[in-house]
């Protein structure tokens, strides 16, 4: 067999910031080096890792155990869970819940954060370790609601056709639609997919994880992920409920007290981004918000605007920046990050030193 070594720019699809980023020596450097501070396959990320308040990292431990337990977790990710209680820093991927585990990007992903956090440990002497955020406040259904796999002559893609009423937070559904023909579509989809994988002990995981009464999306996911990494130690965190929102709370508060602000600089770095040739990285209208809001009633998860008069729209209903800032004291949970933000709701909540996306 001969191995043949291509540049990534040879990839189709592969944006100029990409190549660049990969690529440096045919790069503006000092721009790229503003907008990314490591370099890409060096280890300068894992010398300046954050620290956390231990009253912060105890209270971040008790959830990541909680969440162990519901997981069905190992022995070698509640160690983990204790090394991120005593000090450690942690190297971060994560995907959205999608049927089955997803796509293949997802083992990727994850082995690549494992891989990470061993070496940091190693050339640092600090441990490192890895976590995997289940990106599960996402409302993109159709998304997550399927999975491609190979047949013989071509891809085959499975569903499980959830409808719900409105746009909710996809980790929160039952796979199984909470009815007896939802049921049948899940055992269904579960024979399907067991049958083209080969039945072997992936089949049998995939019914542990998914077919267990009440299973939401976030739940079989987190569960299925925790099983096929358990010797490595992976940590799965689902940052939807109560908890996360409350530790996370102050970067919803600053997105909500500077968001003009914030709204010019991601102008302004989109304007600096495509004067320099590349193309800008995110669209942002006026009104613009990092935020979206559930409401309290459906759970529906509405994007937050800013309107006229210091006030602020999602759905129907409208609020002043007093009422989001009460909302965000009582209720956190109900304020929620949109991609943008999450990142940085993300390295609030744990002690991030990298990030794998």
């Amino acid at each position: 067999m001969e191995v043949q070594c291509h540049p990534i720019s040879t990839a189709p699809g592969t944006t100029a910031l990409l190549r660049a980023f990969l690529e440096p020596a045919v790069a503006d450097t000092a721009s790229l080096r503003r907008w990314y501070g490591s370099e890409p396959f060096g280890f300068g990320w894992a010398k300046s890792a954050p620290e956390l308040s231990s009253e912060h990292r105890d209270k971040l431990a008790a959830l990541l155990l909680d969440q162990a337990e519901r997981f069905g977790a190992g022995d070698a990710a509640r160690e983990n869970i204790e090394h991120l209680r005593n000090g450690a820093a942690a190297v971060v991927t994560g995907q959205q819940v999608a049927l089955f585990g997803g796509p293949l990007l997802t083992i990727l992903k994850a082995a690549t954060a494992i891989r990470k956090a061993q070496d940091a440990s190693a050339v640092t002497g600090r441990k490192y370790v890895p976590v995997f955020w289940l990106a599960s406040e996402d409302h993109d259904l159709a998304e997550v609601d399927q999975i491609s796999l190979l047949t013989k002559t071509e891809l085959e893609t499975l569903k499980l056709g959830l409808d719900p009423a409105r746009p909710v937070p996809v980790g929160s559904l039952r796979v199984d639609g909470d009815t007896e023909a939802g049921w049948a579509k899940l055992d269904a989809a579960i024979e399907r997919a067991s049958e083209l994988i080969g039945w072997g002990p992936v089949s049998d995981l995939l019914r542990e994880c998914y077919a267990q009464p009440g299973t939401t999306l976030a739940q079989g996911y987190g569960r299925l992920i925790s099983a096929v990494f358990a010797e490595f130690g992976l940590v799965v965190l689902d940052a939807s409920s109560r908890g996360f929102h409350e530790l996370g709370a102050p970067v919803f508060r600053a997105a909500i007290e500077h968001a003009g602000a914030l709204e010019t600089a991601l102008l302004e770095r989109s304007e600096e981004l495509t004067a320099r040739g590349y193309h800008a990285q995110v669209l942002v209208s006026p009104g613009h918000s990092l935020l979206f809001l559930l409401d309290a009633e459906t759970g529906a998860r509405q994007p937050l605007r800013r309107i006229e008069n210091d006030a602020w729209k999602a759905g129907g209903q409208t609020y002043s920046t007093e009422e989001l800032l009460a909302i965000l004291e009582s209720s956190p949970e109900r304020l929620s990050p949109n991609a943008l933000l999450r990142p940085v709701f993300q390295d609030a909540i744990l002690p991030t030193a990298a990030y794998i996306g």
